[in-house]
C-alpha cells in the first residue's frame, strides 16, 4: 500500500487498485480473511499473515481516511446456530 495504491500478487498476477476507492476493510473472525470492499461493492481477501493484518490496517486508512476498519465476531453472526438464547 502506497498513498495511490494498492498492489496486490498472486504468482504471476499483479493487480492495482486506487486506495481512493476503499470503502472498508473487515476483519472476518470467523473465517480469520481480512476482506477489502470497494466503493463498486467489489472485494479481494487479502492474503496476508495474521500478524500482519494491523499493519496493512494502518497502511489502508492512512492513504484513505475515509476508508472505515470493521470486525466481524462470531457473536455478530445473526445466522449462527450455535448461539445461544
Amino acid at each position: 500500500v502506497d498513498e495511490k495504491r494498492l498492489k496486490t500478487s498472486f504468482g504471476l498476477i499483479t493487480s492495482n487498485y486506487n486506495v481512493e476507492d476503499i470503502d472498508v476493510v473487515v476483519l472476518d473472525r470467523e473465517t480469520n480473511k481480512l476482506l477489502v470492499y470497494m466503493k463498486d461493492e467489489s472485494y479481494i481477501v487479502a492474503v496476508i499473515k495474521p500478524e500482519s493484518y494491523p499493519d496493512f490496517v494502518e497502511a489502508v486508512l492512512s492513504a484513505n481516511p475515509k476508508a472505515e476498519y470493521a470486525i466481524q465476531s462470531l457473536e455478530n453472526t445473526p445466522d449462527d446456530k450455535t448461539k445461544k438464547s
